[in-house]
């Protein structure tokens, strides 16, 4: 058994995601406004493969909410809902661009990485969506131009890549990491297999 005073974050992470397959989706409703990140993220993470018209419903309210914290776990939650179809991406749509104006910066990278999920399972890679993500890659905070870099990993424009070039020479090494990532991304949709 994992020690949890000792654990490091992975290990806890590991160990609350695993018994949260137990809990009912109301209990893990509940638990998304919980004080502590991993027990907030482990209970979206375990919604986002359950779906269901109440956890989108949750979603809304959260997005709604005044605490940051609980935008920022609805951004997270919408962007992954109903895995791997997403059946409620549509909806999700105007609730993700409103968030990317939100004054929180850890709300707009949520929102902003969510467009990128979405679009990896199929959803919203266009260049509309990704316009609104793009304007963000001069963002103060290294944690949005990550997510800028994250989602344009999933667009194949020449815009995109412009960005994401720009991007690999970023101040903030984890940025330059998810850039170059991305530019891996786009140029293995794009080479010829043989």
């Amino acid at each position: 058994m994992i020690d949890l005073l000792d654990a490091s974050s992975d290990q806890l992470r590991l160990a609350v995601a695993r018994s949260f397959l137990v809990y009912s989706t109301p209990t893990l409703i509940e638990l998304l406004s919980d004080d502590n990140v991993i027990v907030r993220t482990s209970a979206a993470r375990e919604l986002q493969t359950r779906g269901g018209v109440d956890v989108f419903q949750a979603g809304l309210a959260a997005a709604r909410h005044p605490r940051f914290e609980m935008r920022e776990i609805a951004a997270f939650l919408l962007g992954q809902l109903g895995t791997p179809k997403c059946p409620y991406a549509e909806m999700t749509y105007p609730i993700l661009v409103s968030l990317l104006d939100d004054p929180y910066y850890e709300v707009v990278a949520a929102s902003g990485s969510a467009f990128g999920s979405l679009a990896s399972l199929g959803h919203f890679a266009n260049d509309e969506i990704f316009a609104m993500v793009r304007r963000l890659e001069t963002a103060d905070k290294s944690d949005v131009r990550g997510a800028v870099a994250y989602s344009l990993g999933f667009l194949d424009d020449d815009d995109g890549k412009g960005v994401l070039e720009r991007l690999a020479c970023d101040c903030a090494i984890e940025v330059r990491d998810v850039a170059e990532f991305s530019l891996e991304l786009r140029a293995d949709r794009t080479t010829p297999t043989g």
